[in-house]
């Protein structure tokens, strides 16, 4: 039994440095040079008989392997992510082919251009192009797609990981809120101003009943959804805030949608971790929460303003708490399509965050 736990462990070792090899930053280096040794020994230090001179057969294969590196590169960090990876398959393949010509042509002009350095006789792929361009492209199309495979399955893994990740940022946000927002603390105050305000303000207890409905309503169902329209969003945050202007004393807030463009979609409880965090750590004193929202060509600015406390240990607690989970959601989901600002200063904590969707 030990034995085998043993070779399972050397199991999952194994593949952890076979992952990391292939898809850290850190050995990034280590893989090309690897990439570029192989192709150096096919080259440079084991070089194909060409039918001309020694000398000849060398230069020859040093430009062989300097092209071919141009050509592979080319391909992994130009035509795989550019047209490959978005679904254009045809125009990857055509391009290839292109390159492949083209490679072809160059070949086929070097030998008429070298035809005084050869010593065999046999025939070229000038003299008999049909066959030597078939041959040619084939070989050509095999060891791209050697380079092409290697992309492909490192970027397959990634995205992989990333839609774990995300699942599980998005099922610990869900808990969060659940439990920070629907808790049997928050459900008690709530019904309990409402049993009370159903003797002093039947009008604002039956609005808070539907505003308590409606929020819990979307936490159940649109909050596991995987995208959701920004209004339902918003409507959302009214409803919590309403909620909490009730719970506490002298509370205000204000929110608003403005811009040209009337919609769009976007992952659920995206917003709300920042709200919660405001409302949680607002300054009683002066108590009030401003969010807004300007959407206007696919660009979403967010803002979200509360009043705060001088005190340097308060506002660490304040930045900190609730906004950790929120900040790895947010590389995952917008990787290098967002901006977000956290500032706190002069009794006021600021969060503004750009979204490009």
């Amino acid at each position: 039994m030990q034995e085998n736990l043993i070779g399972t462990d050397t199991e999952i070792g194994k593949q952890k440095l076979w992952r990391l090899f292939l898809l850290s930053k850190k050995y990034r280096i280590v893989r090309h040079a690897f990439l570029s040794i192989i192709f150096l020994l096919l080259y440079v230090i084991n070089p194909q008989d060409r039918g001309y001179t020694k000398e000849v057969n060398f230069y020859a294969s040093i430009v062989d392997f300097i092209y071919i590196m141009i050509v592979f590169y080319f391909n992994i960090y130009v035509l795989v992510p550019k047209l490959l990876l978005r679904g254009k398959v045809y125009q990857y393949v055509f391009a290839i082919l292109i390159i492949g010509v083209i490679t072809f042509t160059i070949i086929c002009s070097a030998e008429i251009l070298l035809s005084d350095y050869r010593i065999s006789k046999d025939i070229t792929l000038g003299e008999n192009w049909i066959s030597g361009l078939v041959y040619f492209l084939t070989t050509f199309i095999i060891l791209i797609s050697f380079t092409t495979a290697l992309k492909v399955f490192q970027y397959l893994i990634i995205n992989l990981e990333k839609l774990n990740q995300i699942q599980k940022l998005n099922f610990q946000n869900e808990l969060s809120i659940l439990k920070n927002q629907v808790s049997p603390h928050f459900l008690f105050n709530t019904l309990n101003n409402i049993n009370i305000l159903t003797e002093t303000n039947p009008k604002l207890a039956s609005k808070l009943i539907l505003n308590l409905s409606d929020l819990l309503r979307y936490q159940i169902y649109n909050g596991v959804e995987d995208s959701i329209l920004l209004s339902s969003d918003v409507t959302f945050i009214k409803n919590f805030l309403f909620i909490e202007s009730l719970r506490k004393d002298d509370f205000t807030y204000d929110i608003s949608l403005t811009g040209s463009q009337k919609d769009a979609f976007l992952p659920p409880l995206l917003f709300i971790p920042f709200v919660e965090n405001s409302v949680k750590h607002i300054n009683n004193e002066n108590p009030f929460v401003k969010v807004h929202f300007h959407l206007e060509n696919n660009n979403l600015m967010f803002s979200c303003i509360n009043s705060s406390y001088s005190d340097t240990n308060q506002k660490e607690k304040n930045e900190g708490i609730g906004l950790s989970n929120i900040k790895k959601r947010l590389q995952l989901l917008f990787p290098q399509k967002h901006s977000l600002v956290i500032e706190n200063k002069d009794n006021v904590f600021r969060i503004e965050l750009n979204l490009t969707l």
